[in-house]
């Protein structure tokens, strides 16, 4: 089975950013709670 590493490349990096994006959102809503509660 031959495997096109372009498109493989791609999925990685696509995933990758998929990662990288939900844990900012991660970090800022717990960022975001943290400054509520000093209010």
């Amino acid at each position: 089975m031959y495997v096109d590493s372009d498109i493989v490349n791609k999925h990685v990096r696509q995933a990758h950013e998929n990662i990288i994006r939900a844990f900012e959102a991660s970090i800022t809503d717990q960022l975001c709670h943290l400054f509520e509660l000093e209010d």
